[in-house]
């Protein structure tokens, strides 16, 4: 390791500990945190599905609507790419049930401008998010619900996916 990127992560190192006894103290906790290292990507599966989780809770408050319709070149040529990926993982993500029952459960606070925690409702964020979403969530997932009753009709599937397939159908007609 360079002496330089050695200084860095020592600093960093110093940070993290710093911070995190000051939000310690800050709830009232009763730990205080000596050592902590830095862990290499992969390294870690906690840490990087936290990192995942984190970044879906992001992506949903920024809530960035990607015009529909845009090839590829397009996207890169407006610098859409990257957010248009992260709202399909965030979407993709969102369609498991367990897991939108998770973010729905959410306790989020942001800092109001008299530095005072306030607690705010993340479903708002999660309903508006798929709002502006729709087409990707609702549209898509019937698709697959069309696919499924194609098999179904072939003779394959189940039954609970018949059923699915037909509430789907009546909730858009």
């Amino acid at each position: 390791m360079k002496k330089g990127v050695h200084t860095e992560v020592m600093v960093l190192r110093c940070m993290y500990i710093e911070q995190l006894n000051i939000q310690s103290m800050y709830r009232g906790e009763q730990f205080s945190v000596i050592e902590c290292s830095l862990k290499q990507k992969r390294e870690e599966i906690g840490i990087e599905l936290t990192d995942l989780l984190l970044g879906v809770v992001r992506q949903i408050i920024k809530n960035e609507v990607v015009p529909d319709g845009l090839n590829e070149q397009e996207l890169v040529a407006r610098k859409l790419k990257g957010k248009k990926k992260r709202n399909d993982l965030a979407i993709e993500i969102l369609r498991n049930k367990d897991i939108y029952n998770f973010f729905t459960s959410i306790k989020y606070y942001e800092w109001e401008s008299n530095s005072e925690l306030k607690e705010r409702n993340f479903q708002d964020y999660l309903t508006l998010f798929l709002a502006s979403h729709h087409r990707l969530f609702f549209e898509e997932r019937i698709d697959s619900f069309s696919k499924i009753g194609g098999r179904l009709r072939r003779g394959r599937g189940t039954t609970l996916s018949s059923l699915t397939l037909k509430k789907h159908r009546r909730r858009n007609s």
